[in-house]
């Protein structure tokens, strides 16, 4: 875990290093590398318009398409993608089940739902099964959608460094324990 030692932050492990490297990039500071698995060629269109022009420096997004659900489970197998913009209504996939598959191929990566539907109990569903966030076509705007794709790629880093900190607590934990048990022998022994 990291320490300070005369102010200084001290770095004790690779997995204290990696953390360290996931607080210093934050989404805003780089481009966001979005798939969109979608396979209505309008929708597709309208996500480009919303995210903005590529062809600008400054532009935070790099867009991947897919038209079916297998293509982007591929494509997401490439490990460079930063979040998932998903249909749930696709040739070879439809409903929450969509979300469970990507699930299963990528338990990390960031999902926001993207589809037709504003029906709440899908939406809800959508969310239990791993999804980050469920934006209704017919309701979106640039601006709710890069807010959508950063807040989930943050929700989702936030969650995994909780999950690492948390980790390294019961670790400390054990050795703490160990330590006692340890100097209760060697008290025994004496």
């Amino acid at each position: 875990m990291p320490g300070r030692a005369g102010g200084e932050l001290v770095v004790q492990s690779e997995s204290d290093r990696e953390w360290m490297r996931s607080r210093s990039t934050r989404v805003d500071q780089r481009k966001v590398r979005v798939l969109l698995i979608e396979d209505d060629p309008e929708d597709v269109m309208l996500v480009e318009r919303s995210l903005g022009r590529p062809s600008v420096p400054s532009h935070p997004f790099t867009l991947d398409h897919a038209a079916v659900l297998q293509e982007g489970l591929d494509r997401l197998a490439k490990g460079d993608t930063d979040g998932i913009l998903l249909d749930l209504d696709l040739p070879d996939s439809r409903g929450v089940d969509t979300v469970v598959r990507v699930r299963e191929r990528d338990s990390e990566v960031p999902i926001v739902v993207f589809t037709m539907s504003g029906d709440d109990d899908t939406a809800m569903r959508a969310l239990e099964a791993g999804a980050q966030d469920y934006l209704v076509k017919g309701e979106l705007n640039g601006s709710l959608l890069r807010r959508s794709i950063r807040y989930a790629i943050e929700r989702q880093r936030t969650r995994r460094r909780d999950a690492q900190l948390q980790d390294r607590r019961l670790r400390a934990l054990k050795l703490e324990s160990l330590g006692v048990l340890a100097g209760g022998v060697a008290w025994g022994l004496e």
